[in-house]
């Protein structure tokens, strides 16, 4: 039970990464380019 908990909870965590890559991305390109 618990390791079929664990499975779920890794593949909605990959979902949410996948979902805000695009912004995550952006958003560290944004900074370094600030930076640099």
């Amino acid at each position: 039970m618990k390791i079929h908990f664990r499975i779920i909870l890794k593949y909605k965590s990959v979902m949410i990464y996948h979902r805000y890559q695009k912004i995550i991305t952006f958003t560290i390109s944004y900074i370094l380019s600030f930076l640099g």
